[in-house]
């Protein structure tokens, strides 16, 4: 289907017996010979890349419609040769999978996270991309009021540590060279009703990787903000918070960043995107 009306996936799915069309569908047919092929273009369709590229390439506000030209455009591997390939078999059997439920129900979210892994590989996209693809695919649940709702609901722990891991990933390249230093992520566990979520990333005479922690509950977040305030020298950093809706606190062995709790503030890829920030900060000098 051409029309998005409750997810961010694109609907994709192979028939057998001759179909007829509407003007809210796109049909590709494949002689039967290529049914594992039709497969396979309805795997990657159904995928979070898929979604993600339509999500980046099409879609704008109240604008939830897939145009044929711009499912054509999206890049693929060679079919053939990737129909071949133990990766390209995988997906083909995830799709027939979906196909076969006796109940005729829809797939499952692990379902689809099963294919999105498959899709991925298939690619070679390594763990930044992935992040990139999953956190579009959330993004672009923001169009319909059930992912939007979704974004605004406070950010867990597990979201926290997803962010605290993307953020050191982006500067273990650069410990790797003399091994002599990483960065340790304290994540701050809220109460689900604190209005803000800190983080914070220390800098230690330790070889990488870089590791995340857990603190335990029951300290308030703005009592946090104000200790790193302190520590840090901002005394401005409560009022900065308040007039610009996050901060960052840093000196050149310590990062405390705050934010709303607002799961879309504490997705992966604002973590690369902080963390590119503080990198080039320090280039430039601004952070000794």
């Amino acid at each position: 289907r051409k029309n998005m009306r409750e997810l961010p996936r694109f609907v994709a799915s192979v028939s057998n017996e001759d179909v007829v069309y509407n003007k809210s569908c796109y049909g590709i047919p494949f002689p039967p010979e290529h049914s594992n092929l039709a497969h396979l273009v309805a795997g990657i369709l159904s995928s979070s890349y898929a979604a993600w590229y339509l999500h980046v390439a099409n879609f704008s506000l109240w604008k939830r419609e897939a145009l044929q030209s711009t499912v054509k455009s999206i890049p693929a591997p060679n079919l053939v040769e990737a129909e071949a390939t133990r990766l390209g078999r995988r997906i083909v059997d995830i799709v027939k999978n979906f196909q076969q439920r006796p109940d005729e129900g829809d797939p499952a979210e692990e379902d689809y996270e099963e294919l999105d892994v498959a899709v991925a590989e298939l690619y070679g996209f390594d763990a930044s991309e992935r992040m990139v693809i999953q956190d579009g695919l959330f993004r672009a649940s923001w169009h319909w009021e059930k992912g939007w709702l979704e974004s605004d609901k406070p950010a867990g722990e597990a979201h926290l540590r997803a962010y605290a891991k993307a953020f050191v990933s982006k500067f273990d390249p650069w410990f790797e060279a003399a091994r002599k230093r990483r960065l340790c992520a304290t994540v701050y566990e809220a109460k689900a009703l604190d209005p803000i979520r800190v983080v914070r990333f220390v800098l230690e005479r330790k070889a990488p990787p870089s590791d995340v922690r857990n603190t335990a509950l029951g300290v308030p977040m703005a009592q946090v903000l104000a200790d790193a305030s302190r520590r840090l020298d901002a005394p401005s950093a409560i009022k900065d918070f308040s007039e610009n809706g996050e901060v960052r606190l840093e000196n050149e062995s310590e990062i405390v960043i705050a934010k709303p709790s607002a799961r879309r503030y504490w997705l992966a890829v604002n973590a690369m995107a902080d963390a590119r920030a503080v990198l080039e900060e320090s280039f430039r000098g601004d952070v000794v």
